[in-house]
């Protein structure tokens, strides 16, 4: 290490008191040279420099703490959100549509929303074509509608809860290809039945 270096570094390190800085170039045997600020050991040549201890830098001032924010008001609760429309506004009525007992030629009766009734051709029985016996492969139908009523008052709601009755049959005796269909007119049907028959 130069010299030079090693005298800085005692300034440095030196204690702080009064008057001159004496440092002590201490030569060994070896030729080695050190710098100490104490005397050399002996064995050792010693030389004294004296040098004039530079002044103490006055302590640094402590920083002042910058001025605190002003406190800010506590943000205002966002108002409450307004309730759904489906939370407030009562559930929509079911409209309960028209239903119709359809009757056919044959006397069996079923339900039907439109009041159409099913066109069917009815077979007719030949007996005979002029003179002659029929052909044994000879047919002939005509052509009828079934005859359909609208129903009304209490007859409503006995109308929908049979056709509850065979919409839950359907599902129950349904095959695979038909399932999906028959429980979505049975979910259909059932909050009609209900409103009908004012449950």
């Amino acid at each position: 290490m130069r010299p030079a270096v090693l005298i800085l570094l005692m300034l440095v390190v030196a204690p702080a008191v009064s008057g001159d800085l004496v440092i002590y170039r201490c030569t060994g045997e070896d030729g080695r040279t050190a710098l100490r600020d104490t005397p050399c050991p002996p064995g050792q040549t010693q030389v004294e420099q004296r040098m004039e201890r530079p002044p103490e830098r006055p302590a640094a001032e402590p920083m002042e703490a910058p001025p605190a924010a002003p406190a800010q008001p506590d943000p205002a609760e966002p108002p409450a959100p307004p309730a759904s429309e489906a939370a407030t506004a009562p559930a929509a009525a079911v409209v309960v549509p028209p239903l119709f007992q359809c009757t056919t030629f044959d006397r069996k009766t079923y339900f039907d929303e439109t009041g159409d009734g099913n066109r069917r051709c009815v077979p007719l029985s030949i007996t005979r074509i002029g003179p002659q016996p029929p052909p044994t492969m000879a047919q002939a139908c005509e052509w009828m509608v079934d005859d359909c009523r609208r129903l009304e008052g209490d007859a409503v709601c006995r109308g929908w809860t049979e056709r509850l009755r065979d919409a839950r049959r359907a599902v129950r005796e349904a095959f695979s290809d038909t399932l999906a269909q028959d429980r979505a007119e049975l979910a259909r049907i059932e909050p009609i039945q209900r409103a009908a028959c004012g449950r």
